[in-house]
């Protein structure tokens, strides 16, 4: 017989007023330890969770308004998941007390708002995305990869959340005030929001993700975001993202060709961040020193290279992988994505109407 999982070593009641002055450091170790992942504890806290049916990765309010209950997500193994069943374990504290209130925040957004984005905006969407990029992986990292040969383990590896940390140290900006300082934006992540028009024979919702590029695109009625866990980078290399048609109005079409563009770039990144934490009773500081690239490469100028070069024909398999309407329109007779329905010649956004 396999011996009992040996949980991480327990923290202090959360309901407790006497909290060591490190407890968020401290739960986000715990929930990211992978014995926790595999013995499916709270995935935001790592302490147990309650009996019911667990936090729901896309939100119930989310799934009600489009009627995605039967919609599926693709597993990295190939299988499909029901996004009523793609929930992850939550302890009451985290599920109620903790998350409730973003989904609330994000449930009421429209695009009217980001004729007036603030960075509060910002701020409340990125996390609510984080929160859906490390369920999904949590999910994938508590789930076999094949229940017929359980030693082939996990979908995903659950020793590879560690590297999940900043991003779950975002979700822990519910707990208590962590300020980030980030060298590229004001937010330690990338993030682009568009209006959308509505377009009945494309639907009213998609969502794809990059697991690796740590990047994750949603649009759901009037509005789309897309969001990578890459400290900022893709914000330095382009502040409004490809073509700045950030916070522009977009069809569904077309936001779904800037999804797969954006999910190749953050396949690219070659570079990681250099940061230091501190943490007392109030408050968490997470601070970006400098930009480490992985390769050392350098580029034509001297600097160091932080994207690997861009691939049209490696872009054209990104479009095929993620089901870009109409995909073998952008690409030509070389296999590379030549063409795109974003920008015209001139630069210009192209305008299709539904």
């Amino acid at each position: 017989m396999n011996k009992p999982l040996k949980l991480a070593k327990p923290m202090p009641d959360l309901s407790k007023d006497r909290l060591p002055a490190d407890y968020v450091l401290r739960l986000t170790k715990r929930a990211l330890e992978p014995n926790n992942i595999i013995a499916r504890q709270c995935f935001l806290c790592g302490a147990q969770p309650t009996s019911g049916k667990g936090e729901h990765v896309i939100p119930k309010w989310l799934q009600k308004r489009f009627n995605l209950w039967d919609s599926k997500l693709g597993l990295l193994n190939g299988s499909l998941l029901p996004y009523r069943n793609l929930r992850v374990p939550a302890c009451a504290t985290c599920n109620g007390e903790v998350l409730g209130k973003t989904e609330n925040y994000v449930s009421k957004l429209s695009a009217e708002s980001i004729l007036e984005w603030s960075t509060d905006n910002s701020y409340e969407v990125g996390r609510w995305m984080a929160k859906i990029l490390v369920g999904i992986l949590y999910k994938e990292a508590s789930l076999l990869n094949d229940q017929r040969q359980p030693a082939l383990g996990a979908i995903f590896p659950p020793d590879a959340m560690g590297e999940m940390i900043m991003l779950h140290l975002l979700l822990q900006s519910w707990r208590k005030l962590v300020h980030f300082s980030a060298i590229h934006t004001q937010h330690p992540f990338t993030l682009y929001v568009y209006s959308l028009s509505e377009d009945i024979q494309y639907g009213s919702f998609n969502l794809s993700t990059n697991i690796f590029g740590k990047s994750i695109c949603m649009r759901f009625g009037d509005l789309g975001f897309a969001f990578v866990g890459d400290g900022g980078l893709q914000h330095e290399m382009a502040d409004l993202g490809p073509y700045n048609l950030a916070r522009q109005q977009l069809h569904p079409i077309q936001f779904d060709e800037l999804a797969a563009r954006i999910h190749y770039k953050s396949s690219l990144r070659d570079a990681t961040h250099r940061y230091i934490n501190a943490e007392d009773a109030d408050t968490f500081r997470f601070q970006q020193m400098a930009v480490i690239p992985y390769t050392k490469t350098k580029l034509p100028d001297g600097s160091d290279q932080v994207f690997k070069p861009w691939s049209l024909k490696q872009l054209a398999g990104v479009f095929e992988i993620y089901e870009v309407p109409g995909f073998e329109y952008l690409i030509d007779e070389a296999g590379e994505a030549a063409f795109t329905r974003l920008v015209n010649e001139n630069g210009q956004k192209i305008s299709i109407k539904a």
